[in-house]
């Protein structure tokens, strides 16, 4: 499938035993190398009967027309040092943006959990906004509508305020998550796939029926809705409703979104050296296909095998560093930013006393969206 036909999906596994660890294959790297794997199980083939047919691999001319695995050795090793070094770079880039994204889901508790505090909390019978799941469930049964929480501008209770500023924060998350898959799209040269107009959707349901125009006409959504939120706290301020320590506390929460959001675009922005993926890449490729003619002679027929074994580890490695490299992509081992804006949803309708729609579960495949 094209990318922008796919659902983002992570490869989720949270046990399994040695024999399935060792016949896996659809949570594993072997669907997206195999192509690499089967020319290079050819590539040993032709060199095994070119030997066989030209008598290279004989004893009288054994270390005379063919290279000896000397210097491969040497070069296996280096092979190996480059590709742990970026395989090193890589998962910490995925690891710095996991972390980050945990501590969005941390800003956002906090940021509804303290404007609560401040402003109050209003009961879900007395605040004249419909369920929140409800939307929820429409989205997912394929509505072409999409409704937000408050069709009509009303005056700002201090109440009402403390939910829109919640519901502000889980819309940043979507709006975020929306632009991050744009980014990697676009890295990729496709267009945008069904997974950044769902959080599209997603996010315009938290929104004011007042904001959206402004948000949707934004190149940045996401820093808008900060912007929004920020007005609405100095709206608060100037009315009394806050005082200026309680606006500086909920205006820190704004803060860390703001930074967390700044950092999770540097990495979506900012890649590893190309030319060192680069030099890796070729690198593999020249043992892979010089590889198999110094081996002939020492294991004859087994040559394509032993070539198979040696472009998965080179080629696997190279691709799972590849997809980490992207931990806002659409790869299977990528982050699952739906299910994670999912458990922001479900802290917000918990604390408002609304029905908290399922977390997203891993599919019979192990894929978690």
């Amino acid at each position: 499938l094209k990318a922008a036909d796919r659902a983002s999906t992570m490869i989720v596994v949270h046990s399994a035993s040695p024999w399935q660890m060792l016949f896996a294959y659809k949570t594993s790297i072997l669907p997206v190398v195999m192509p690499y794997l089967v020319i290079s199980a050819l590539w040993g083939l032709g060199a095994a009967v070119l030997a066989w047919y030209f008598e290279l691999d004989s004893e009288e001319n054994a270390g005379e027309t063919l290279p000896t695995m000397a210097p491969f050795s040497v070069l296996g090793v280096a092979i190996s040092l480059f590709l742990s070094f970026r395989t090193n770079a890589c998962y910490n880039r995925w690891w710095e943006a996991r972390q980050q994204w945990g501590h969005l889901y941390n800003s956002t508790k906090s940021l509804t959990r303290v404007s609560c505090s401040l402003l109050g909390q209003s009961p879900l019978a007395s605040s004249g906004v419909p369920v929140a799941a409800s939307v929820v469930l429409l989205r997912e049964n394929g509505s072409k509508e999409t409704p937000s929480l408050q069709t009509e501008a009303i005056p700002y209770s201090p109440e009402y305020a403390a939910r829109v500023l919640a519901r502000l924060g889980v819309a940043h998350s979507h709006a975020l998550r929306a632009q991050l898959r744009v980014t990697w799209y676009a890295g990729m040269h496709c267009p945008a796939g069904a997974t950044v107009k769902e959080a599209i959707e997603s996010r315009d349901c938290f929104l004011e029926a007042g904001h959206l125009a402004r948000i949707r006409s934004s190149k940045n959504p996401a820093t808008v809705i900060l912007h929004v939120a920020g007005e609405l706290v100095g709206k608060l301020l100037r009315e009394g409703h806050l005082d200026s320590i309680g606006a500086v506390a909920i205006l820190r929460q704004l803060e860390e979104l703001n930074n967390t959001q700044g950092a999770a675009e540097r990495i979506a922005n900012t890649l590893v050296p190309h030319a060192y993926s680069l030099l890796v890449f070729r690198t593999i490729v020249f043992y892979v296909g010089i590889a198999p003619f110094a081996m002939v002679s020492l294991v004859h027929w087994y040559t394509p095998l032993f070539n198979f074994v040696i472009s998965y580890a080179f080629f696997g490695i190279d691709e799972v560093a590849r997809q980490c490299e992207q931990p806002y992509g659409d790869t299977p081992n990528a982050l699952a930013l739906d299910a994670q804006c999912r458990a922001i949803e479900m802290g917000y309708f918990d604390v408002f006393g609304e029905e908290v729609p399922p977390p997203l579960q891993p599919d019979k495949n192990c894929r978690l969206r």
